[in-house]
């Protein structure tokens, strides 16, 4: 059943007044923070787009769908929810306008679209403004001007991005992705682990209404199953150039990603929730550009729907959390954006080039990237063996899954290489799912208990370190030692004293941090999955250190209670 919200009047762009905005048009984003402030002081604020009826709608869905979460949930409950109160308490961030041009192949009618993404925003008495995990993605056609090379050209020639933007028609749909609930882990059997809901709504002449999620599958009945394969087999060349659109009595309504550990974890898969290789085995994949085989394939639809495009090189189920719009390095990222969406915008670049030159687009990569370097995804399985890692590195199972990750042969003592393989085991525990973790490397291991050791030691997996991450102590913030960096990380169990008392989470956490050098991070050289990259004292302006998400509070909805 869908939900429906009465609006006054249907927002247009083209209505917007103002001062005209001083900022340029760049070909794919715009993410600088000083120039989406101005872009919002000229009538592009959640405000003006949104709108408090729009937000009220959302609002709506978001209070049902936690009430379901939470529904009898014990008090000593470690499963820590959102609070639909924030949406109104808090306040909209612009963090983003991204030219999704490549988009156009799902709709001849247009040339892609433009999405304005916005993030919420925390800012409680006397203390310093939080972002929250949840953004709201606006998104409007573009028109097509004949054919689509004159609006490739206008964006590459880098025209005043207000006045495109207020050429536009009337925004068509919303999206949501909020983390409904994280758990953090407090024993050795746990991952720290969190839950992501999507939802995506229609503007229709004034109402707000809950819409099917792109390409993204419903639970089948068996006869539904058949038509779905049948449909798979009808449209193996769409899907292969990542152009195909699922019909929408397939869809569903409403998805729940989990975090970590990626396309790992069939939550995020829902084509392989409902299929397996042998029921695609038959069908002709030898010439097809990346869905080769049976496994590819399947991993090519996964990828393509809401869950897995969402949890594929993404920070914690998010693509785009934004820029800081502070010099702060207390609870802050170095770099606002996904390794996904970092390969990705390199692809968007050549295909925007091409459809200004009138060329087709270029075929488009599996959304992992995988090209065998260091911490890439990689196949272990003979229906993945495409997915190769370069000399030297070895495809290691960290995850007991059919992906690993290109890693050291004999296994490495440099920060941040995965040294801790895990498995986990799905479970309806109040917990979450019982992850086993296997012996730590014998080239980084396990510190003595109660303290840790000189040398190479492995940060675990039950700590929020995916894959455990290699480390050894200093004492130098902002030190860089080759592709490491030292940084502060909070200790074991500190979450139990600094999220629970009224002190402020900075001079609590000088009680809990040690030290310890990670891996190296900035735009061009991002972390490996499941890790975020965060600004670290001392630092040069966009260097950070590879962290686990859960480590910036901003990426959590449980979190220090001054600023919650």
């Amino acid at each position: 059943m869908r939900a429906r919200v009465t609006l006054a009047a249907t927002f247009c762009l083209a209505a917007l007044e103002g001062e005209p905005s001083r900022v340029r048009a760049a070909p794919l984003i715009v993410d600088d923070p000083a120039a989406l402030i101005d872009l919002e002081e000229h009538g592009f604020s959640f405000a003006d787009v949104v709108g408090r009826r729009r937000l009220r709608a959302i609002k709506s869905v978001v209070e049902d769908d936690m009430r379901e979460f939470t529904s009898g949930q014990p008090k000593d409950s470690p499963r820590r929810p959102f609070n639909p109160a924030w949406l109104t308490r808090g306040h909209f961030e612009l963090v983003a306008v991204v030219n999704r041009f490549d988009r156009r192949g799902f709709d001849p009618n247009t040339c892609g679209e433009v999405r304005l993404v916005y993030r919420l925003a925390l800012q409680n008495k006397k203390r310093p403004a939080t972002r929250l995990p949840m953004t709201v993605n606006v998104r409007i056609p573009q028109p097509r001007k004949n054919d689509c090379r004159t609006v490739a050209r206008e964006w590459l020639a880098g025209e005043n991005l207000a006045s495109m933007l207020r050429k536009l028609p009337p925004l068509a749909k919303i999206e949501i992705n909020f983390q409904s609930i994280h758990v953090p882990a407090f024993d050795k059997d746990m991952d720290d682990t969190a839950e992501y809901v999507l939802r995506a709504f229609d503007d229709h002449d004034g109402e707000l209404v809950v819409d099917t999620l792109f390409n993204t599958p419903r639970a089948l009945t068996a006869g539904e199953k058949a038509e779905l394969l049948a449909w798979i087999r009808d449209h193996l060349d769409e899907i292969d150039r990542a152009v195909a659109v699922l019909p929408e009595r397939f869809l569903a309504t409403r998805a729940v990603s989990v975090s970590p550990r990626g396309l790992a974890r069939s939550e995020n898969r829902p084509y392989a929730k409902l299929l397996a290789a042998n029921d695609l085995a038959d069908l002709p994949l030898e010439k097809r550009f990346v869905a080769k085989t049976p496994e590819l394939l399947l991993r090519r639809l996964d990828e393509s729907t809401c869950t897995g495009c969402h949890q594929t090189r993404g920070i914690a189920g998010f693509h785009l959390f934004g820029e800081e719009r502070t010099k702060s390095s207390f609870n802050a990222l170095a770099v606002g954006h996904s390794p996904h969406l970092t390969a990705d915008l390199h692809w968007r670049a050549v295909d925007l080039e091409a459809a200004a030159n009138g060329d087709p687009p270029p075929p488009r990569p599996f959304a992992a990237y995988p090209n065998g370097a260091y911490g890439s995804e990689c196949g272990l399985t003979s229906g993945m063996s495409d997915w190769s890692c370069a000399p030297g590195l070895v495809c290691r199972d960290i995850h007991g899954s059919d992906v690993g990750v290109c890693a050291p042969k004999d296994g490495g003592s440099a920060p941040g290489e995965p040294c801790e393989d895990a498995r986990i085991e799905p479970s309806d525990r109040q917990a979450g799912p019982i992850m086993h973790a296997e012996k730590p490397d014998a080239t980084c291991p396990a510190p003595p208990e109660e303290r840790f050791a000189d040398g190479p030691f492995c940060a675990p997996n039950w700590l929020g370190f995916t894959g455990g991450m290699c480390s050894e102590r200093c004492s130098t913030l902002g030190e860089i030692r080759g592709r490491a960096i030292c940084a502060p990380l909070p200790a074991a169990y500190y979450e139990s004293d600094c999220f629970l008392s009224t002190e402020p989470i900075e001079t609590c956490l000088k009680r809990h941090f040690v030290s310890a050098f990670v891996a190296r991070c900035d735009a061009k050289t991002p972390c490996r999955d499941d890790y975020g990259c965060a600004r670290v004292p001392n630092a040069p302006l966009g260097t950070g250190a590879c962290v686990p998400p859960y480590f910036i509070f901003q990426a959590r909805v449980d979190g220090p209670k001054l600023d919650r």
